[in-house]
């Protein structure tokens, strides 16, 4: 497993080496740099923030010696943003770029990366995964402390809550997340032939409309069949001859027929448009009277009006059915054809009529060539429509899949949750003593707005209540926190996140005798989910051994210029 061995701090030739164990106890009075021993360790593991903390000047770098089971790794940082790494502790550092310094620190927490969760996180939330994406999840800092109703210290900038939210989904509803990159790797590879078709077609249509524009420009006579006019192509162009046209008349009184229509086509809209209004006011009518008609039923003194009213109804129903005898719609489009048919004729008419020039002539036959080719090449029109509809049944299927979330895995979290806080080896601390003693009490974390909620069992209904001490609130907090790294240790072992958890000062709440039962029992369960902790506080409990426990009452920096202590 990941482990950090040291944390050195330098000065010119100067150094400062702190060693670390499995479970790193630091202890120190007030001021003397506890929280700025975390800002630091937090900062040579490739955090964005400067090394500004109080208490952390003349510092010149920070560096830090990491391991896991298989290889080791040297890694420094300077305050002025310079990132140095070494393979060896007797070679030279290598200067490196940010994101290569936390690629490498990332090589050390796994070995053996799950490649596969990596790309559907990528797929799915369109952004690189890095272990210090999940940094919430190892820091319990001393802001924020006990607050159930955001429970990791990290979490309540609005950039943070976005960025946790969108990582629960993935660690909790991994199995639809996994079933949304499997459809959208499907979906990319049918957007990309659906591309690629759709510029064919769209260049096949627009041919069709310029062979009928250069027809027209021609004055060939243009049917729509596409072989017919073809055909009508190669003859024009082996002879220069035109098919003569048989027109219904002369072109004055095509254009005359042309204008005629285009009037009726009005006329049409016109008489469509009044229409709908009359039929919107009959409705609207009919609905009053029908209720006019109930209101009246109840009472059998207005049996005439009754009958009057049933007249009245009867007479729209009738106007009703002669209005929708006239399909406006229907007209309108017959005009219309007709009226593009006169148009083309008069268009024929016109160009047959021009002297065409020799050189455009030409030009305008080699574009109508080129067309047919488009046309006659192999375009499948109805895969383009099979593909549109079924890029719009996946792109439905990611929806529902990111609207339909898995309960299972947060029930099983909860339980899980509820047994470590109830069923410890803890026997002599009161709030824990009254919660065991709550009929069906249980612990829920949402973990998407990171709130924990207790419940208790009130009649025949489970109902939430609200643990009363800071000292429950922050030991229920750093076992959500465990509870997470545990769920991650079962689920996602592979995944690049830190097993390790710096807590700062979360015992000052809680009595010293309780802290004594509480500590033990925090350790035994990062020991069995394989986690380092480093647990900073002001005081030295009697449970801690020696060989975990590091001493900075002088003082975490040695190089701190000024007279007060941290």
């Amino acid at each position: 497993m990941f482990r950090i061995k040291e944390i050195i701090l330098y000065k010119g030739t100067n150094s400062k080496k702190y060693s670390f164990t499995d479970n790193t106890y630091i202890y120190g009075n007030n001021s003397v740099g506890k929280t700025a021993f975390t800002k630091v360790i937090d900062f040579v593991l490739g955090s964005s923030e400067s090394l500004t903390h109080d208490g952390l000047d003349n510092i010149d770098e920070v560096g830090a010696y990491i391991t896991n089971e298989k290889t080791q790794l040297w890694i420094k940082r300077s305050i002025n943003e310079e990132f140095l790494y070494r393979r060896t502790e007797g070679s030279e550092f290598c200067v490196v770029s940010f994101e290569t310094y936390k690629d490498i620190i990332c090589d050390v927490i796994t070995d053996n990366v799950d490649v596969k969760a990596v790309q559907v996180y990528k797929k799915v939330f369109e952004e690189n995964p890095s272990f210090r994406s999940f940094t919430f999840i190892n820091f319990v800092d001393e802001i924020g402390q006990g607050d159930l109703g955001s429970i990791f210290t990290r979490g309540k900038d609005i950039r943070h809550i976005v960025r946790i939210r969108k990582i629960m989904d993935f660690f909790f509803n991994y199995e639809n997340a996994e079933k949304i990159y499997e459809k959208s790797v499907e979906l990319d590879k049918l957007e990309s032939e659906y591309k690629k078709l759709s510029e064919k077609l769209r260049s096949y249509e627009q041919s069709m409309s310029d062979v009928q524009k250069l027809f027209s420009d021609l004055g060939l006579n243009y049917s729509g069949d596409m072989s017919m006019d073809y055909k009508s192509f190669l003859d024009y162009k082996e002879q220069f001859s035109r098919e003569s046209t048989k027109s219904k008349g002369d072109l004055a009184y095509l254009v005359r027929a042309s204008h005629s229509l285009a009037e009726e086509i009005k006329v049409y809209g016109y008489l469509k448009s009044q229409s709908e209004a009359a039929s919107s006011r009959k409705d609207r009518t009919e609905k009053l009277l029908s209720t006019l008609g109930a209101i009246v039923v109840e009472n059998p003194n207005y049996a005439d009006e009754v009958l009057t009213i049933n007249n009245m109804i009867g007479e729209i129903e009738k106007d009703k059915i002669i209005l929708s005898l006239a399909d406006y719609d229907k007209s309108i489009k017959i005009i219309m054809k007709e009226k593009r048919k006169i148009d083309n004729e008069i268009r024929n008419l016109r160009h047959q009529a021009l002297e065409l020039d020799y050189e455009e002539t030409i030009k305008k036959l080699a574009l109508i060539e080129n067309c047919f080719l488009i046309i006659n090449s192999d375009i499948d029109i109805s895969r383009t429509t099979r593909l549109y509809d079924q890029i719009l049944e996946i792109k439905k299927e990611i929806k529902d899949l990111k609207n339909n979330y898995s309960q299972k895995g947060i029930d099983d979290f909860n339980r899980r949750l509820t047994e470590m806080y109830l069923k410890s080896s803890i026997k002599n601390v009161k709030y824990l003593k009254e919660d065991r003693d709550e009929p069906n009490f249980s612990l829920k974390f949402d973990p998407f707005s990171q709130v924990l909620v207790a419940y208790h069992r009130e009649g025949n209904a489970d109902v939430s209540c609200t643990p009363g001490s800071m000292a429950r609130h922050n030991h229920l907090q750093l076992l959500v926190y465990l509870c997470m790294l545990e769920y991650l240790h079962d689920k996602f072992r592979n995944f690049i996140y830190l097993p390790v958890l710096i807590m700062d000062s979360p015992d000052q709440p809680m009595e010293s005798f309780a802290f004594e039962e509480v500590y033990p029992t925090i350790m035994e369960v990062a020991d069995e989910i394989g986690i380092q902790t480093i647990f900073v506080s002001k005081v030295k409990p009697n449970c801690i051994n020696e060989s975990d426990l590091i001493d900075i009452r002088n003082g975490f920096n040695p190089f701190h210029s000024r007279n007060e202590k941290l």
